[in-house]
């Protein structure tokens, strides 16, 4: 993914790139004394539950627009944008749990802002079944290779689950499979 925000980069993923909110909380998560703590006791996971509370309220929505080929989307109302090309979020959070790691494809995933009290509906499905997939707020979209994405207000931003600076984003997909021992 080539970035043409304010820092003009060219970045690599392995999981995920995200804009809004998940990057405010990635970014409260590793700022949080109690991550270390709970990290100890292997409860690393429960790090996120304060921090995606105070940033669901701190987090604004913001305007997008999504151009592949000769297609162009315009979302005025994002407050969550991921790439992703696997299940999960930090946490255990089943993000788009169809997401299959042994295919060569990246998916978007757009959250609208919504109500305090549809959004914990929404995590609740996250937790559960994957049916925040049907709701009207989220949107899925199949990324092809040249997609370019566009954020022109400065929004948090993280990559694989570290923390970028705030910034402007002009994105462009591309997207390679490479061999990784384990």
């Amino acid at each position: 993914m080539t970035d043409d925000g304010l820092y003009h980069t060219t970045r690599y993923f392995i999981n995920n790139l995200g804009i809004g909110f998940d990057a405010l909380v990635v970014d409260h998560t590793n700022q949080s004394p109690w991550k270390k703590r709970l990290n100890r006791l292997g409860l690393g996971k429960f790090s996120y539950l304060a921090t995606t509370l105070a940033a669901f309220f701190q987090q604004q929505t913001f305007q997008m627009t999504v151009m592949t080929g000769d297609q162009y989307q315009q979302f005025t109302q994002a407050f969550l944008v991921t790439i992703t090309n696997q299940p999960f979020f930090g946490g255990g959070i089943a993000l788009l749990p169809t997401a299959d790691l042994t295919q060569e494809r990246l998916d978007l995933v757009i959250a609208k802002k919504m109500s305090f009290f549809q959004f914990l509906k929404l995590f609740m499905a996250l937790k559960k079944d994957g049916s925040h997939l049907d709701n009207s707020n989220v949107t899925t979209i199949p990324l092809q290779h040249g997609t370019q994405i566009y954020v022109r207000d400065m929004q948090p931003g993280q990559v694989d689950g570290e923390t970028l600076q705030p910034s402007t984003f002009g994105l462009t997909i591309d997207y390679q499979s490479y061999p990784f021992w384990l």
